[in-house]
């Protein structure tokens, strides 16, 4: 039947506001803010943010509250994708409640393959839940949905920081995917660990462009900018940032690098 967007967060028929459950962020609502990384599959203005505290139990996460204006309708369509921002790889569990339909709830997990970037998840609701209930969600209504990011693995005292966007049912017919590829050498960072600057340098010198963003471990994006096409070495100065480890990432086209860096 096509897709059919539920949430995306840019006016107020496809928006709600998320309530948050576990740990010190118990009962916290949060509204959608500003994309804080326009790139990639994802260059829309506004996206929800969901934060896990240090406390967060593993079923720490967060349900629409209200309901979306549209339901999740997978009466024809047995697709529901979203996009995640993740500050590392991880398991997003997406669940769905409230059915109209009579239908129990229904969850399941998909890994984000990559950090620090826009990754679509999709989830086939053809799949039993992962509750191990043997409910099927294809072919009926619900009315709430629900995230947890990192799922599985509790709070280790320190709060990291999500974002997701675009929830749709269905998919668009003989749509084509790209996939970003993730490679291991694609630039080094000298020196590291650093007070005062650092240097990217790049094993190729690159016949296009590349971005550079860098954040800390709540995935707040402290830095970001372009090494232009032909030039092998970027610059960043770090001597008025927070002592801390921070994740650098290099994107030249669907190609990107992720580097750790620490400043003393």
């Amino acid at each position: 039947s096509g897709p059919v967007t539920i949430l995306d967060f840019e006016d107020a028929a496809t928006t709600t506001t998320m309530q948050s459950f576990g740990g010190a962020v118990e009962g916290v609502v949060r509204s959608p803010i500003e994309n804080p990384d326009k790139s990639g599959i994802n260059t829309s203005d506004s996206v929800m943010i969901h934060i896990k505290p240090g406390d967060a139990p593993e079923w720490g996460g967060a349900f629409s509250n209200p309901v979306p204006m549209t339901p999740v309708n997978l009466t024809n369509d047995d697709t529901v994708s979203i996009k995640v921002w993740m500050p590392a790889a991880g398991v997003v569990r997406f669940k769905l409640e409230e059915s109209t339909t009579g239908a129990g709830n229904w969850e399941l997990d998909q890994t984000a393959s990559a950090g620090m970037q826009w990754v679509e998840l999709k989830y086939d609701t053809q799949t039993p839940s992962a509750a191990g209930d043997g409910v099927v969600a294809a072919g009926n209504i619900y009315n709430k949905v629900v995230v947890f990011f990192d799922f599985g693995t509790a709070g280790d005292g320190n709060e990291y920081t999500y974002y997701w966007d675009d929830l749709v049912v269905g998919t668009e017919s003989g749509s084509v995917s790209i996939k970003d590829e993730l490679v291991q050498n694609l630039f080094s960072i000298a020196p590291n660990p650093t007070r005062d600057n650092v240097t990217l340098s790049l094993e190729a010198n690159p016949t296009n462009s590349s971005q550079v963003t860098i954040t800390d471990l709540q995935g707040k994006v402290v830095y970001a900018g372009t090494v232009e096409a032909g030039v092998s070495e970027h610059q960043v100065r770090v001597a008025d940032w927070a002592a801390g480890l921070y994740m650098v990432s290099l994107r030249t086209g669907n190609t990107i690098g992720v580097q750790k860096l620490l400043v003393e």
